[in-house]
């Protein structure tokens, strides 16, 4: 007698690249392959570095047509509409060759995908999407307050909010049976109070690998990147250090210290960071080796996420796994992680006075940083390792399909 087929589940994500695509690589990989067939499909152009066994970029043999660059320098807008078109037909050409029993939708923001073309998904497909941000449901990535009270947004629509905001409730009413998941309490509020009222909403926190995210002797770890062993060193690291990552509010806060016994271990661009003198700047560039990443994490008294807004950030996962402890600031689903008291301090986001006030906390509190470290690191295991999270997933994919055959 043969064995039942494993369920094929697609992993769809608009770039290779960034904090979004890094969880979803991790999960699919991650899944039981006992149980799951798990494979990655990119709408982003391909990199040598970034090929994976499972992995498939939809655009490798049908890029940009020479006709869609010409009539690029003539309209962005018309480009925009051909990219979209060619891309809506590789999604559903794929699809329907190798007919998935769920799809699962990242990041697409990135893409000139638009929630039109995923109505076109065959309804036998089940759809799982998970919110890295807002823009599933919201025609925006992330909103927040500026200084002055005003809204910020980042990864906006290209289209003005209110047909945004329809197109996306014309999407989830029509696939009603769509499962949004969020790695946040947070999102999944804002989702749920928002525009996905009648849409199933569940909380699945990413995970790291606690073995490849592993605590490196700090004096050990320093002595490997060549680090000043008696200075504190706080880590700061992002894919992009755009506004919303708040890189601006830690050096305005290290201004306001003016402590000339702290330095910072930066891993990612800093181009245009304006660091105080009296901060030592120790740069790794991008580090992509997770190996070379816990080593940096380890090397660091403390770990700083200073984002003015932010869903789950992996960095911070990523930094408590290592046992080194975070002062954050107290936005989005951060405070799911860092807990005061407990694994590190929050200050009021997009505030350089409050984050200056904070390290200063975590200064003076230098005798509990080990035993925080040790709780940060539990917490992890605990809570949001990549095996609970790839468990979580196979059994929600499951029983997705069961529904769908009823």
């Amino acid at each position: 007698m043969s064995e039942p087929q494993r369920p094929r589940v697609v992993h769809l994500i608009d770039q290779p690249e960034g904090g979004a695509a890094v969880a979803a690589k991790r999960l699919a990989q991650a899944l039981p392959s006992g149980q799951i067939q798990a494979e990655i499909w990119v709408l982003g152009r391909s990199h040598p570095l970034q090929h994976l066994p499972t992995t498939t970029f939809l655009e490798q043999k049908s890029g940009p047509r020479l006709s869609e660059r010409l009539i690029k320098n003539f309209s962005k807008g018309w480009a925009q509409l051909v990219r979209r078109k060619r891309q809506r037909e590789l999604l559903l050409s794929a699809l329907q060759e190798k007919q998935p029993d769920v799809l699962h939708l990242h990041n697409l923001h990135a893409s000139a995908l638009q929630h039109e073309d995923l109505a076109l998904i065959p309804p036998s497909i089940n759809l799982a999407w998970t919110m890295h941000d807002c823009w599933p449901w919201a025609p925006w990535a992330y909103r927040w307050k500026d200084e002055a009270g005003a809204d910020e947004i980042q990864g906006a629509d290209r289209r003005p909010a209110h047909e945004g905001l329809a197109a996306r409730r014309q999407f989830f009413a029509k696939r009603k049976s769509t499962i949004l998941v969020s790695p946040s309490n947070w999102l999944a509020r804002e989702a749920q109070r928002n525009e996905a009222q009648d849409v199933h909403v569940t909380v699945i926190p990413n995970g790291v690998s606690c073995e490849v995210f592993n605590p490196v002797p700090k004096l050990q770890a320093r002595a490997a990147i060549g680090l000043n062993p008696t200075k504190v060193w706080l880590g700061l690291s992002a894919a992009s250090f755009d506004r919303r990552k708040g890189a601006d509010i830690l050096m305005a806060a290290l201004e306001i210290l003016r402590r000339n016994n702290i330095g910072v271990v930066l891993w990612g661009n800093c181009k245009g960071m304006n660091v105080p003198e009296s901060v030592e700047l120790f740069t790794a560039g991008y580090v992509k080796d997770e190996k070379h990443q816990a080593l940096l994490y380890s090397a660091c008294d403390l770990f700083v996420c200073p984002s003015r807004i932010d869903n789950l950030p992996n960095t911070i996962l990523e930094s408590m796994a290592c046992e080194t402890p975070v002062v954050a600031s107290n936005i989005g689903g951060i405070p799911d992680m860092v807990r005061p008291g407990h694994t590190g301090w929050l200050f009021t986001p997009n505030t350089p006075h409050a984050c200056a006030d904070a390290l200063n906390q975590a200064l003076h509190d230098r005798e509990k940083w080990a035993a925080y470290g040790e709780r940060c690191r539990k917490i992890v295991e605990g809570e949001y390792s990549i095996a609970l999270q790839a468990s979580r997933y196979t059994s929600l994919y499951l029983n997705m399909i069961c529904r769908s055959k009823l």
